[in-house]
């Protein structure tokens, strides 16, 4: 049984060896910020600010990095959010 060559790829062929055109900045940078977890559609802050999720998301990321000193959870929703954190509901 013969073995195939190991064919190296250049950086203008995809997996199956086709030619591709070159990738332009854009979508590199918006294919590395999908692969890191940030949002891409667009969403109105203010309201998800409002809505439960977000109050119970912010609580949860601050108990993990209380309890377990995991920052990540918070630092995801803070870049989410651009900073901005729900309002206290006092009663």
């Amino acid at each position: 049984m013969k073995k195939k060559k190991i064919q190296s790829l250049s950086d203008r062929q995809d997996v199956k060896g086709k030619e591709t055109k070159p990738l332009t900045l854009e979508e590199r940078v918006s294919r590395l910020e999908r692969a890191m977890g940030f949002v891409d559609a667009p969403f109105d802050v203010e309201e998800y600010l409002k809505t439960p999720q977000a109050r119970e998301e912010l609580l949860d990321a601050i108990r993990r990095h209380k309890y377990y000193k995991d920052r990540k959870p918070l630092d995801k929703f803070l870049l989410k959010t651009g900073g901005r954190v729900p309002r206290r509901e006092d009663d």
